[in-house]
């Protein structure tokens, strides 16, 4: 019961509680949508990919097309590149949790730094029944320069993020990170004219023409 409480007050800190048929839904900005846009262009006529207008994706049914789309290459009815069935690999790998017949396939505590966290991604977690909860650590860090700028560009995100089922007809997710930032000069111009962080709202200085705000997401 504390852990349901817990899950709740977080997809509420995330501000947003909507409830989820069957599965979460497919965050916004994931890597998952570059390979289902071009696999949508690929297929054309594709009668799930093609209504890529309406977004997020609920995970299950793309998890299941997927799927799909594997068995029909597997079968020798479309052609898909080496580069195609590897991010197709991937997809369902980090889509573990929809897989049908797959199973629990969470890492248990002791195997964070073991050899397969090379191969699988890295989730936490525990199922019991219809209810699940799997958490994954998120990290970003991205340097560059800017030619109208006399300093580096930074990007530094540093969060956590968290799906799982209620029920079966209820899931959920929130994804959290602070982040520190130095932005390209047309990106300033948009703080100092706006007052705001393109995507985000309050933000603090940091060291110099820097940006330190939090990014909190759920559903």
């Amino acid at each position: 019961m504390k852990l349901v409480k817990s899950i709740i007050f977080l997809l509420a800190i995330a501000g947003t509680t909507t409830l989820l048929a069957q599965s979460d839904h497919i965050q916004l900005g994931s890597r998952q949508y570059d390979v289902l846009d071009r696999l949508e262009i690929k297929l054309r006529t594709d009668s799930v990919l093609n209504f890529s207008a309406v977004k997020p994706f609920e995970r299950k049914s793309i998890t299941e097309r997927l799927q799909y789309i594997k068995q029909l290459e597997l079968d020798g009815k479309i052609s898909l590149s080496k580069v195609d069935k590897y991010n197709i690999n991937l997809l369902l790998l980090d889509n573990f949790d929809q897989r049908a017949g797959l199973g629990d396939t969470t890492l248990a505590f002791k195997s964070i730094f073991a050899k397969t966290i090379k191969t699988k991604p890295l989730y936490l977690g525990v199922k019991r029944g219809d209810f699940s909860f799997y958490l994954t650590p998120a990290f970003n860090n991205q340097i560059g320069k800017d030619n109208g700028l006399s300093g580096s560009l930074f990007n530094t995100n540093r969060g956590f993020y968290i799906r799982g089922q209620l029920s079966k007809n209820i899931g959920f997710y929130t994804y959290y990170t602070t982040n520190q930032e130095r932005d390209p000069l047309y990106a300033q111009q948009y703080v100092t004219s706006h007052n705001a962080v393109p995507g985000n709202g309050y933000f603090k200085s940091y060291l110099n023409n820097g940006y330190d705000y939090f990014d909190a997401r759920g559903g």
